[in-house]
């Protein structure tokens, strides 16, 4: 039993989650998964509390945030063997636990799982289970056909609209061609970056006053820049709105919509068709976020796409 193993070789699974994480950071990548030293990748159900399993010297485990719970490890076992659903794994453990029991061949995956996998895949050769291949799912974005037409009127391309949810307001002044601040910006920065190699000439220790200077005016100009877009997009009210209103449904909350909406809200929106219809266009292509161009499904319609209110995506971007 995975789960029985997972215990009984408990220092071969740290050993070797540590290698992993180390091999990880090594090539530039961070942990998806904060390391927990002494911590194991299993919980244990106590009254009705899911408490991760923490090993002790000796032999023993206790319960993390239970003080009093040590006990032999030997009790454990006795309670994987006489109720094993009370005790599960976590992030790192439940990949190979799950594949030991289902045998799996081929799994599907989205970014955010496959994220942590490069971890959780070091169980795999502790417990001795085949690791099944891997392959990410095709991503898919799905905007109104009224939003798509906002997007092509100001000249913004999903690319950029996911980039800027967090700054609009730079997005909008930008297309709208009204940022005057930041050429300047960028002609003083010329002119400052001109005076390092006289001054340094004149005295090295003044690099880093000259340094000081020309951070101070760089954040002064982003300040004002910033203020600038702000008073733009006051201005062009109408097109903030549009803009933030797109931007709020193409990435709800600053996230891709598939972490945020469930497939009930577009379903509701677009009609009970509209899984098929998603699929029958969708391109099995991982590497890049397909958008679809869709129009609501008419109130009362017996057929939830009638000739014209769907069509083929208008543009794949990648996130």
């Amino acid at each position: 039993m995975a789960v029985a193993a997972l215990v009984d070789r408990r220092r071969e699974v740290e050993e070797a989650l540590a290698r992993a994480d180390r091999e990880i950071e090594a090539r530039g990548y961070p942990l998806q998964v904060a390391p927990q030293p002494g911590m194991s990748p299993l919980f244990l159900l106590h009254r009705q509390e899911r408490r991760r399993i923490e090993w002790l010297d000796g032999d023993r485990y206790a319960l993390r945030g239970l003080d009093g719970s040590a006990a032999p490890v030997s009790r454990l076992r006795q309670t994987i063997a006489e109720n094993p659903a009370v005790v599960s794994p976590g992030a790192l453990a439940r990949a190979a636990v799950q594949d030991a029991l289902l045998g799996t061949t081929l799994q599907v995956m989205g970014p955010s799982e496959l994220s942590y996998l490069a971890q959780a895949s070091a169980v795999y050769e502790v417990l001795e289970i085949e690791a099944p291949w891997t392959s990410l799912r095709p991503q898919a974005m799905v905007i109104e056909e009224r939003q798509a037409k906002y997007l092509d009127e100001l000249g913004v391309n999903l690319d950029e609209l996911v980039g800027a949810a967090g700054d609009l307001d730079a997005l909008l002044t930008d297309k709208l061609g009204a940022d005057f601040v930041g050429p300047v910006k960028q002609q003083i920065d010329e002119v400052i970056g001109g005076l390092r190699e006289p001054i340094m000439e004149l005295d090295p220790t003044l690099e880093k006053p000259w340094q000081r200077t020309r951070d101070q005016i760089g954040r002064a100009f982003d300040q004002l820049a910033s203020k600038a877009a702000a008073a733009v997009s006051r201005r062009h009210d109408v097109w903030r709105r549009r803009l933030e209103q797109v931007s709020q449904a193409c990435v709800p909350d600053g996230a891709l919509q598939e972490r945020v909406l469930s497939v009930i809200y577009f379903v509701h929106r677009f009609g009970p068709g509209f899984a098929g219809d998603l699929c029958s266009r969708l391109r099995l292509d991982p590497r890049r976020l397909q958008a679809f161009v869709m129009s609501p499904a008419p109130r009362g319609a017996k057929s939830p796409y009638p000739a014209g209110t769907t069509r083929t995506p208008a543009r794949t971007e990648s996130s």
